[in-house]
């Protein structure tokens, strides 16, 4: 294993100047997290003498890793605009009661590593309170001045409208204004703290805001902002001397994903990614095309559309093959929406031609929905991982590099609900790192890593989709919980994903508003089903 040597951070100087999505690092001297709602984690096994240089007064938390620290302070910048919302005491006593852990700071284990979370979002908060439950000491790098990650909204963009900035311009959000989620809430939650309707929004798709407010209660019903440095961007970590030279490690972020297109340099109208989209206003009245149709561009057209002129909503496939057919009607609220296939070329200053043939004329703007790539600005992998058409490989259970196991990527698979998966993975590398789980050999770890991609790419599959999950996500999950010597999921949870996935295809339109199942309607489904296998 190699030790991190160096640690470098900066005060930013804004509170949004980071990536859009943030992998967490968990620097445990042992290891590191950086998160996008991605978690990036290393572990050490021995301590280096610690090191650190303050301008001005630091965060003490920072004293503990067992790196040679560097901290400069830059300018100060104003708090997140959102204030958090405090978790009722009703919530607070109800997750004490379900997880005693919550009022201490784990257990005592010999073997604990001291852990470097890069990063308070989602995979950031589950990564910092599974690393204490296994005895493991935490602190947490947060650019900003709040928990959350991308669920902070702000109605900031950058000055690039395609994100094409560095990171000192980087604006945080990927929120737009109306966003709501596309999972139901009970699906979302963390295994032991219920997503409910008290966090502002009693939906079950509910709003952005609710998601942050639930976030923010999740960081303080378990005790872990006392672990969070704010305000805090890691810049540099560097391995000791005394080990492999030539290996630095530091955080990953996802970068606005623009494909290469014929012609795009002459189109002379408004150009955006969907990272800086946040309400449709500025298309009122206009033409518009939007490009790929994952769940940003689907959400992002039928907002457009109902301000816009014509919407032309362009895509290589669609969540229901019908959509794609030539004739297939226009939707939206005004019915001004049409699906068109990929684009072949820019045709001239305001029009674009179809694969198909079909060509959109009069466009005024073009917003791109077609997501991001991973970036490593300051990680010098040297061979521990390399990124290939956004596959970081090789990863062993999407996670840690064989060579290096020190690091963990914490939600690298996509296609999956996010939240409890967090949970699971940060579980698992906790535990490695606590010595309670053994690694193969790295060799064998290769060895599993290459055999899935040929599995897949004997099934067709890109390489781009190497980390796609799907519904493999729920066998995933279970082997690593298995491998935690820990029970499953509740079986309602896979049902009420599938039972979603379902009704998106059939009321792409409103399936957020369709009545589904309840928890207790799944559980009796599945009593009765056990009950009529058992006869």
């Amino acid at each position: 294993m190699q030790l991190m040597s160096s640690v470098r951070t900066v005060r930013p100087r804004r509170s949004n100047a980071t990536a859009a999505r943030l992998i967490s690092f968990v620097l445990c001297v042992e290891c590191w997290l950086v998160k996008h709602d991605c978690a990036l984690a290393v572990a050490e096994h021995e301590r280096p003498t610690v090191r650190a240089h303050r301008q001005e007064h630091a965060h003490s938390h920072l004293g503990f890793l067992s790196a040679n620290v560097n901290l400069a302070r830059r300018k100060t910048f104003s708090a997140c605009p959102a204030a958090p919302m405090t978790c009722s005491q009703g919530q607070r006593r109800r997750l004490m009661r379900m997880n005693g852990e919550a009022e201490n700071d784990g257990v005592c284990n010999p073997r604990s590593k001291k852990v470097a979370i890069i990063g308070a979002g989602a995979a950031g908060l589950a990564a910092a309170k599974q690393m204490r439950l296994a005895g493991h000491e935490v602190t947490v790098f947060e650019q900003t001045g709040e928990v959350g990650g991308v669920w902070q909204y702000s109605n900031q963009t950058e000055g690039d409208p395609l994100g094409q900035v560095g990171v000192e311009e980087r604006v945080h959000s990927s929120m737009y204004e109306n966003l709501r989620t596309n999972l139901p809430r009970e699906v979302m939650s963390f295994s032991d703290f219920d997503f409910d309707t008290s966090f502002g929004d009693p939906r079950r798709f509910p709003h952005h805001s609710a998601v942050f407010n639930y976030l923010v209660a999740y960081s303080e019903v378990n005790g872990l902002r006392e672990h969070i440095a704010f305000r805090r961007r890691v810049l540099s970590i560097e391995p000791c001397a005394s080990q492999q030279e030539g290996r630095g490690f530091q955080g990953h972020s996802c970068e606005p994903f623009l494909p290469e297109l014929e012609g795009s340099e002459i189109f002379s109208g408004v150009v955006i990614h969907s990272h800086n989209y946040r309400s449709p206003q500025q298309f009122s009245g206009r033409n518009v095309l939007v490009v790929g149709a994952s769940a940003s561009g689907e959400d992002i057209s039928r907002e457009v559309g109902a301000v816009a002129n014509q919407v032309f909503l362009s895509a290589r496939s669609w969540q229901n093959p019908e959509w794609g057919h030539p004739n297939a009607p226009p939707f939206g609220e005004k019915r001004n929406i049409h699906r068109r296939p990929t684009i072949a070329r820019f045709l001239g200053h305001d029009s674009v031609q179809f694969d198909d043939g079909r060509v959109a004329e009069k466009l005024d703007a073009v917003i791109y929905c077609t997501g991001y790539r991973y970036h490593f600005p300051f990680l010098q992998t040297s061979g521990v991982v390399d990124v290939e058409d956004n596959a970081i490989f090789p990863l062993y259970k999407h996670m840690l590099p064989p060579s290096m196991p020190s690091i963990a990527f914490i939600g690298i698979p996509a296609k999956i609900v996010p939240f409890p998966q967090f949970e699971i993975q940060a579980r698992y590398a906790a535990k490695v790192w606590a010595g309670e789980i053994q690694l193969p050999s790295e060799q064998k770890m290769l060895e599993e890593v290459t055999a899935e991609w040929e599995r897949k790419k004997e099934l067709g599959v890109p390489l781009k989709y190497f980390h796609v999950q799907g519904g493999d996500q729920f066998e995933y999950n279970d082997e690593l919980l298995s491998l935690c010597n820990a029970d499953p999921l509740p079986e309602w949870r896979m049902y009420m994903f599938s039972q979603c996935g379902q009704n998106k295809r059939k009321f792409p339109e409103s399936y957020r508003d369709t009545p589904l199942p309840t928890i207790e309607d799944y559980e009796q489904m599945l009593a009765r089903a056990r009950l009529a296998a058992a006869r």
